[in-house]
């Protein structure tokens, strides 16, 4: 039942628009061609950056996606382009701006106060495009330039893909060619990090004027470097784009991408890098498409726009996409980011001249805890004792009002089987007497004795004691423990009486006391109501109670008398009570 019901909880996402929460940024700032958020000044808030034609601005951030007036932050003049990039690219601990202007690739670095100094260029190249990503997940922004050349009179094009790798101080190691061809008349890079594994993943846009057709490639990151896939089968539309994905979590990197009629559909990998078939997610055009997790259920959707209106596809965690909700309206482009540092992903945008930014209120991603639990044992979770492996789920709300998940995946592993111990119960003073428990070479026991002295191992599953000189109750506590496999252990021991200490007892099948010896807690299982009550040797009354759970833990180790009596005051119970602190 706790199972289905979170489970149910957890779906729920599907039926709910998260993104509705609008938040007003600058209510004149004119056309947005970028946003990007970080913390500039180093007061450990997130502040926001927007490219304009011509400068770039900053907010700074309050916290909780509010942000202060806006300051003009530095003035590139006329840029060929309408992209910045934040990162520590100098490796000195401050987030710096990175741009493209011309045929150059400036870095303004930061001060660490939010400062930005005069430009230095990073890379110079002519008919170029810069796109910078951390491209191996080290930390590092690298980057890869796309040149495009025309040879007049020739009516000839040459197009090359350079990779340019960040050696961790800014400086740059390559060029790497990845793609070279003389048919390619325009492209357009999409980098998405679709099998998980840490770095990026890219699809390479092209027309290709030979054919008169848009064709897409993938290239598969290696982790050194990178396999490039031509999707021939799948000639794309004018203007139509391409982003590496995986939406049914298969761990393969398929493609999601615009087909020669303007479908949206999803080009499948047959799990060995074949593209050989694709499905339809939508007969319309998708565009200015972001991929991410926008309601944290572990799949990627799609933010797209379609008109001036932009829209949340949802993933139904097999790919597709049966729901569309509408998100906000006049509007041409978003961008995800997460300022609040919430665990889900924010919705930033431009329309009407105004920044605005939609809080996501998604669920909280689910919180997965991996146990081992040996089949002689128990764990409690989600208000219920657990002795089984399999899969449990448990619905938290959160301070701000989210549902969180808790995941329980729990694996059953084998105890040693039960055993008992051989030997005298009922001692005299000094007496030695020989115990023993059945012979197991898949396990090794462990012996612990109270009020006795081991003074012989006569063989590996049997021990020797000397019991004690005094009138007293002792005990025996062995515990096997598997030698070379997962470490669960089965614990047993006898109660054994030194010289006069008998108690008058009286055993029921029908009542259970454990355990026995016990340390701050003893539990009766019985199916009648009864009152307990717990002596010391001298009969005087320590505890009485009716609960089935008992607290001795203020007792002091020793030896007690327990009894039991039903509603008519008869004893149905009775024998002795070992209270050891291990």
């Amino acid at each position: 039942m706790v199972t289905l019901f979170a489970a149910l909880l957890y779906l729920s996402a599907f039926s709910q628009n998260n993104l509705q929460d609008e938040f007003i940024i600058d209510e004149y700032c004119g056309n947005v061609y970028d946003i990007h958020s970080g913390d500039i000044d180093g007061d450990g808030i997130k502040d926001l950056l927007t490219m304009h034609f011509s400068y770039i601005q900053s907010y700074k951030g309050i916290g909780n996606n509010q942000f202060g007036v806006p300051l003009k932050l530095i003035d590139i003049g006329y840029s060929s382009t309408t992209k910045i990039f934040l990162n520590d690219f100098d490796a000195d601990g401050h987030l710096d701006i990175l741009c493209q202007v011309g045929n150059d690739l400036r870095l303004y670095p930061n001060d660490g106060n939010g400062n930005f100094s005069d430009f230095s260029i990073v890379l110079s190249m002519s008919d170029c495009v810069f796109y910078l990503e951390d491209i191996y997940g080290d930390g590092d922004i690298d980057v890869i330039a796309e040149k495009l050349e025309y040879f007049w009179g020739w009516e000839y094009y040459e197009y090359d893909l350079y990779f340019y790798e960040n050696n961790g101080d800014g400086s740059l190691a390559g060029p790497q060619l990845i793609l070279s061809s003389n048919e390619y008349t325009s492209s357009h890079l999409n980098f998405n990090d679709a099998d998980g594994d840490g770095d990026m993943d890219f699809t390479i846009v092209v027309y290709n004027f030979q054919y008169w057709q848009q064709e897409y490639h993938l290239a598969i990151n290696t982790g050194r470097s990178f396999d490039i896939y031509s999707l021939d089968d799948f000639p794309g539309y004018n203007n139509g784009t391409a982003i590496p994905v995986d939406f049914n979590g298969d761990g393969d990197i398929d493609v999601l991408a615009h087909d020669s009629e303007g479908n949206t559909i999803v080009i499948e990998n047959d799990g060995n890098s074949n593209f050989n078939g694709s499905y339809v997610i939508s007969d319309q055009f998708y565009k200015n498409i972001q991929v991410f997790d926008v309601d944290n259920d572990e799949d990627c959707d799609i933010i797209y726009c379609s008109g001036d209106t932009c829209y949340w596809a949802v993933n139904d965690g097999y790919g597709n996409f049966d729901a569309s909700i509408i998100i906000l309206e006049d509007v041409i482009q978003t961008y995800p980011l997460n300022p609040d540092d919430d665990f889900d992903l924010d919705l930033f945008g431009n329309y009407r001249n105004k920044t605005v930014c939609f809080e996501n209120k998604a669920n909280l991603p689910p919180f997965t805890f991996d146990f081992d639990l040996c089949d002689n044992d128990s764990i409690y979770f989600a208000e219920e004792w657990i002795h089984t492996g399999g899969i449990y789920y448990d619905s938290l709300l959160s301070i701000n009002g989210q549902d969180s998940i808790i995941v329980y995946n729990i694996t059953s592993l084998s105890s040693p089987p039960e055993f008992a111990i051989s030997g005298a119960t009922e001692v005299m003073l000094n007496s030695i007497e020989t115990y023993s428990v059945p012979e197991n070479v898949e396990v090794g026991y462990t012996w612990q004795v109270e009020y006795g002295n081991i003074i012989s191992h006569p063989s590996d599953n049997s021990i020797t004691v000397q019991w004690s000189n005094s009138n007293i109750v002792g005990s025996i506590q062995v515990v096997s423990e598997f030698i070379e496999t997962n470490g669960c252990s089965h614990k047993t021991s006898i109660i054994v009486t030194v010289g006069d200490n008998a108690v008058n007892e009286i055993n029921n099948s029908n009542i259970s006391v454990y355990p026995n010896p016990c340390d701050e807690w003893v539990f009766i299982k019985t199916d009648k109501a009864l009152t307990c009550t717990i002596y010391n040797l001298q009969m005087k009354q320590l505890i009485q109670t009716e609960e089935s759970g008992i607290n001795i833990s203020h007792l002091t180790n020793g030896v007690y008398l327990i009894s039991l009596q039903d509603k008519t005051n008869k004893t149905v119970y009775q024998g002795k009570l070992v209270k050891r602190s291990w």
